[in-house]
């Protein structure tokens, strides 16, 4: 197959696209490795290629903060793409990227988020950002489980749905303990979480509570589903398979499986083409 630049540098790259999260974050890598490959690889590739390479040599959290930047910027907001990245993070991680953002950029992530986004979902993805997990221990605390089920079913119970309680509790709690409540809560209503979120919210909010509780219950899933979603759209394909590279790629490999009967590996084949073929079926090491 000819390359616009040449197999062996192609190649070259393809092969240890696996590798380059890892050797790049060695704390010790000198500055002169980084600065050479990120040079090359401008100066020999182009295009979709070139720049799911470059982001595989960013670090995760500045490669998030470039992900949640693109996500504001131009005409419009990407609610989706904005959630994704805030959702699918630990506070840990999310303290990361909002230095990480202040460092590449030269503002802050907070405020970038207030005038991008309006009225209670703002609130909610301020919430996650400055999010700290109760109960974080391991312990099972079931008085609190049925006071959140209690709260979040109160707050759809009446005329107009009251989001405040749905934004405390999804953010302020481990994740054993929100699985844990929001089965009990669909059991007392007799409906999955996602269709009470679809029935008493609306808009932006709609959305993100929807997102959040997705990743809450199954994160792997929520992003199989996006990537069959999405799978023409270059830069959210790009985005999953470079952000969930060194944490969670197996386990949503294994859930795109379950969901098309297809495996990831055979729909990258499918529905791409040359370089970037190649870049992604090395990303994503094997068939299922």
């Amino acid at each position: 197959m000819p390359f616009r630049c040449g197999g062996e540098l192609l190649g070259l790259y393809v092969r240890i696209c696996p590798l380059i999260h890892i050797w790049m974050h060695v704390r010790f890598t000198p500055p002169w490795i980084r600065k050479d490959l990120n040079a090359a690889l401008k100066k020999g590739l182009s295009g979709a290629v070139q720049e799911l390479l470059l982001a595989l040599m960013m670090t995760p959290d500045r490669f998030d903060s470039h992900r949640l930047r693109q996500s504001m910027e131009g005409v419009g907001t990407d609610e989706e793409a904005l959630m994704e990245v805030l959702c699918t993070r630990s506070p840990a991680q999310l303290r990361d990227i909002t230095i990480a953002y202040r460092e590449m950029y030269n503002r802050y992530l907070e405020n970038d988020l207030i005038s991008e986004t309006s009225k209670e979902f703002t609130k909610l993805v301020l919430a996650i950002l400055k999010k700290e997990e109760r109960n974080a221990s391991g312990k099972i605390d079931f008085e609190l489980i049925d006071q959140d089920v209690k709260e979040l079913s109160e707050a759809v119970t009446g005329k107009k749905a009251n989001p405040e309680p749905w934004t405390q509790v999804l953010t302020s709690r481990s994740s054993d303990h929100l699985k844990r409540v929001l089965s009990r809560l669909e059991d007392l209503k007799c409906e999955p979480v996602d269709k009470t979120i679809q029935s008493h919210f609306s808009g932006d909010l709609r959305l993100g509570l929807r997102i959040l509780a997705q990743t809450i219950q199954n994160k792997p899933l929520f992003l199989a589903q996006r990537l069959h979603s999405c799978m023409k759209k270059n830069a959210v394909v790009r985005g999953i398979m470079v952000g969930q590279s060194e944490e969670d790629l197996l386990w949503v490999r294994v859930e795109f499986l379950k969901l098309t009967n297809l495996s990831l590996y055979s729909t990258i084949q499918k529905d791409f083409k040359g370089e970037l073929q190649l870049a992604l079926l090395a990303l994503c090491r094997s068939e299922d």
